[in-house]
């Protein structure tokens, strides 16, 4: 994976990144997003708030970005939760193996230049009032592109 330009998730790695002023992906809602039930696809889960923190620390913008079909593409009854032993995985369980054609739409929405100094990534208050606001700005959004597609499969 390393020749992909994947990286391991650490935040030392990540504040390393943002610090070069290169980009780094990150999916604030973690696998409780990928694995979510199809039934509670398009709602946002609660966001982690590292991604703020990196962001405040290293003076970074954020790009807030959605993803349209992905949630199509399979399936999800249920998610299962692995026990500790196995590092306390989730996994989905899905109906279909194949994946469906749905068609994917990626949309930028406009860059977020946090007007705080690095030392406010410590404010958990702050952090978590920031992250409320992105995530509902977010969904609100992505409601709003859901309900305008006409087809969501080829």
């Amino acid at each position: 994976m390393n020749r992909f330009g994947f990286v391991k998730a650490t935040k030392d790695k990540g504040l390393d990144i943002l610090n070069k002023k290169q980009l780094i992906a990150l999916f604030p809602e973690g696998e409780h997003g990928n694995f979510k039930p199809s039934n509670k696809r398009y709602h946002l889960q609660e966001f982690k708030r590292g991604f703020v923190r990196m962001a405040l620390q290293t003076d970074s913008p954020i790009i807030p970005t959605l993803i349209l079909g992905a949630e199509e593409t399979h399936i999800n009854l249920a998610k299962l939760k692995l026990p500790k032993k196995l590092k306390s995985l989730v996994l989905p369980l899905p109906l279909n193996i194949i994946p469906l054609p749905a068609k994917w739409k990626i949309i930028f929405m406009e860059p977020i230049h946090l007007p705080y100094t690095p030392e406010q990534a410590d404010d958990r208050e702050l952090v978590g009032e920031i992250c409320s606001e992105l995530r509902e700005q977010m969904q609100e959004r992505l409601s709003r592109e859901v309900s305008q597609r006409t087809n969501l499969y080829f």
